[in-house]
C-alpha cells in the first residue's frame, strides 16, 4: 500500500513539473512573439485594457 502511495505521490509531482515547465515555456514563446512581432503587442494590450474594464465595471455579470 505504501508503494502505490509513493508512486501516486511521484506522478502527481512530475505531472506539476510538467504543467509548470509548459507554462513557462508558453510565456516564454510569447514574449519571443511579441518582440518578434511588435504589432501584435497593440491587440494584447488591448484585450487586457477590456478584461480589466470589465472586471471594474458595477455590474458583474460574470463571476
Amino acid at each position: 500500500m505504501k508503494a502505490m502511495m509513493a508512486i501516486t505521490k511521484l506522478l502527481a509531482t512530475m505531472f506539476m513539473f510538467v504543467a509548470i515547465l509548459a507554462g513557462c515555456v508558453a510565456a516564454l514563446l510569447m514574449l519571443i512573439v511579441l518582440v518578434r512581432f511588435p504589432l501584435l503587442l497593440l491587440p494584447v494590450l488591448l484585450t487586457c485594457w477590456v478584461v480589466s474594464g470589465l472586471q471594474n465595471s458595477p455590474e458583474k455579470s460574470f463571476p
